[in-house]
């Protein structure tokens, strides 16, 4: 179980995050752990899915929303009902999605290591994961050293996704 005040005490302090609740939720059947953070300048899902899990506790990563204001019920708490039913509503609910191949493992890795951040999902934006065109020029030539000639660096912004990598890799090999 997690200590939820030293993931908030952590969240709080990072300069992006101006508000943070944690607080769990039933997301297609099963109780999920959820984060939900009003940033103060940007703040990506993946970032605050690092920072949460960077205290430990967690036995598989949140849910991230992002939010403009944490909606209250007349008496002062927060409103999760309706904080989830609008962060579903709006598409600002993200979850983190494991690696489903031997192949997207692999590329997990890879990235985690060249952008600095874990976990990575294979869903997650790379942009979002910090990917700059420094660090593209990195992962490019990491990718070239396992897959010669299967992904350029357009194809990183292009492509934006480990699962989206994978597929294209995937195809290529199978011709």
């Amino acid at each position: 179980m997690t200590d939820d005040s030293k993931v908030l005490d952590t969240l709080l302090r990072d300069p992006s995050v101006c508000e943070a609740t944690l607080f769990s939720a039933e997301i297609d059947g099963r109780a999920m752990p959820v984060v939900a953070v009003v940033p103060f300048a940007f703040a990506s899902p993946p970032q605050v899915r690092s920072l949460a899990l960077e205290c430990g506790g967690y036995s598989e990563a949140p849910a991230v929303i992002l939010c403009k204001e944490m909606p209250r019920l007349p008496d002062g708490r927060l409103d999760t009902a309706h904080l989830m039913a609008a962060a579903k509503a709006r598409g600002t609910i993200f979850f983190y999605e494991r690696a489903a191949t031997e192949l997207e493992s692999q590329l997990v890795t890879l990235v985690e290591n060249v952008l600095g951040i874990s976990p990575a999902g294979v869903t997650d934006d790379l942009l979002d994961l910090g990917l700059d065109s420094l660090r593209a020029v990195h992962l490019t030539s990491a990718l070239e050293r396992l897959h010669p000639g299967r992904i350029s660096l357009a194809d990183l912004f292009e492509l934006n996704t480990i699962r989206r990598l994978a597929a294209h890799i995937e195809g290529l090999d199978a011709r």
